[in-house]
C-alpha cells in the first residue's frame, strides 16, 4: 500500500488532481471504474502522512473511542454513528460522517475510512483487526502508540521551547548592537587592521544601510533551518541519528506486537511495518529480514542478517523464540527502547543549552577582546 498522487480528466473534460490511499493496481482499477482518464500518476513517500491535518492526540482520540464503543456492544457501524455525532472536532466529525455512510453503502472499516487522510499504520491495523475479528484488541493497543508518540512529541516541543526562546533573544540582542552600540564605538576605536574588527564594523554599516535586507535575509535563514530539520536534514548529526534509529525501531516492534497478538503470521506482520515505516534505511532492513525468512531461516536469525537491529535486541528476540514467549520478548524490547529513547532525548536538550552557552560566550569575548579592550587602552593612552 502506498500514496498516490494523480491527475485526470473527469467525465465533463475538466482536469483534477487527487490523492489515493492504498495499491497503484487498486488505484487504476478505480479509474477505470469510474471511467475517467488518467493523465499522471507519481507515489508520495509515507512521510506524507505525518504532514496531514490530524495530529498524533486526534488519532489517539479516535482509537480510544472506537475501542470503547466496541467494548461496550455497539455494532462498528454505530460506533461510528456515535463518534460523529459526538463534535469532538470539525475533522473528526468530518471523518466519521463519510466513514458512516460509506460503511452504510456496504463498505468495510477499511474501506471506509481509505478515502480520509489518515495514517497507513492505522489503516493497516484495521483490515488486520476486522480480518481476525480482533478488532477490539487492536484500537486498543492502537491508541496506546499514539498516545506515547502524541505525549513524545508533546515533551520534545516543551524542552526546545526554552532553547529556541535563547537564540531567538541572542537574534535580537546581536541585532541590537549591531545597530545601536557598534556605531558608538567605530570612531573612538582607532583604525587598525584588524581583520575581525574590520568585519564587525562593516557587518553593522551595511545592517543599519540596508535593514529591511537584513532581516528579511535572518527570517530566510530561519525559514531554511526549519525545511532542513522538518526534511530530515538534521537526522544525520550523531546525537539525534542515534535517537530516530531506536525511534524507528520502537515504532516496528509496537506494530509488530499489536500485528503478533492478534495472531498475524511474521511474513505479514513484516509488510505491514515495511509499509508504514517512513524510513528507507529501514524499509531496507525489513525486506531483508522478509527474504532471509522465505529462505528458510528463523525470525532471530533473519534480524541478524538485516543489519538494522542492534545485537542485544536480537539476543532478547532469540530468547523469546526458544522459551515460546515471543509476546514477552515484545514487550520487554518495547520498555526498553522507551526509557532509552528518554535518556537520548534528555541528553540532546541538555547538550543544547552548554552550545548555547559557549555560543554567547565566543561572540561576547571576541567583542570585548576586539573591541572595548582596544578603545579602553586608547582611552587610557589619551
Amino acid at each position: 500500500m502506498g500514496v498516490y498522487e494523480y491527475k485526470y480528466l473527469s467525465s465533463t473534460g475538466e482536469k483534477k488532481k487527487d490523492i489515493y490511499k492504498g495499491t497503484e493496481e487498486e488505484l487504476r482499477s478505480k479509474i477505470a471504474k469510474d471511467r475517467l482518464y488518467l493523465i499522471s500518476l507519481k507515489e508520495k513517500s509515507n512521510s506524507y502522512v505525518f504532514r496531514e491535518k490530524l495530529t498524533y492526540k486526534n488519532m489517539y482520540i479516535i482509537c480510544k473511542i472506537l475501542y470503547v464503543q466496541i467494548k461496550s456492544g455497539n455494532k462498528i457501524e454505530e460506533a461510528i454513528k456515535n463518534i460523529r455525532d459526538m463534535n469532538i472536532c470539525k475533522n473528526i466529525n468530518r471523518i466519521f460522517d463519510n466513514a458512516y455512510r460509506r460503511i452504510l453503502g456496504g463498505s468495510s472499516i477499511e474501506e471506509a475510512f481509505k478515502e480520509e487522510k489518515l495514517p497507513l499504520d492505522f489503516l493497516y491495523m484495521l483490515r488486520v483487526g476486522e480480518a481476525g475479528g480482533s478488532l477490539e484488541e487492536v484500537l486498543k493497543e492502537l491508541s496506546e502508540v499514539y498516545k506515547y508518540k502524541w505525549k513524545t512529541r508533546k515533551e520534545i516541543i516543551s524542552k526546545i521551547t526554552y532553547p529556541i526562546f535563547i537564540i531567538f533573544m541572542c537574534n535580537i540582542i546581536f541585532f541590537i548592537f549591531m545597530i545601536s552600540i557598534i556605531p558608538k564605538f567605530q570612531n573612538l576605536i582607532p583604525s587598525n587592521n584588524d581583520i575581525i574588527v574590520n568585519y564587525i564594523f562593516r557587518l553593522s554599516k551595511f545592517i543599519i544601510g540596508h535593514k529591511v535586507i537584513s532581516i528579511s535575509l535572518n527570517i530566510i535563514l530561519y525559514f531554511i533551518i526549519y525545511k532542513i530539520i522538518k526534511g530530515g536534514g538534521a537526522k544525520n548529526l550523531p546525537l539525534i541519528k542515534t535517537y530516530v534509529n531506536k525511534y524507528c525501531i520502537l515504532m516496528f516492534f509496537k506494530t509488530f506486537t499489536i500485528l503478533f497478538k492478534s495472531g498475524v503470521n511474521y511474513l505479514d506482520i513484516l509488510e505491514v511495518c515495511q509499509g508504514v515505516s517512513n524510513n528507507k534505511n529501514f524499509s531496507r532492513g525489513i525486506k531483508k529480514i522478509m527474504d532471509n525468512i522465505n529462505e528458510g531461516y528463523g525470525l532471530s536469525e533473519s534480524f541478524i542478517f538485516s543489519n538494522v537491529f542492534p545485537t542485544s535486541t536480537i539476543n532478547i528476540m532469540d530468547k523469546g523464540e526458544e522459551c515460546g514467549e515471543v509476546e514477552k520478548a515484545l514487550e520487554l524490547i518495547c520498555g526498553l527502547y522507551e526509557e532509552e529513547i528518554k535518556d537520548d532525548l534528555d541528553k540532546v536538550i541538555k547538550l543544547m543549552e552548554p552550545i548555547i552557552i559557549l555560543i554567547m560566550a565566543f561572540f561576547i569575548g571576541v567583542f570585548l577582546i576586539k573591541v572595548i579592550i582596544p578603545l579602553m587602552n586608547s582611552l587610557y593612552k589619551f
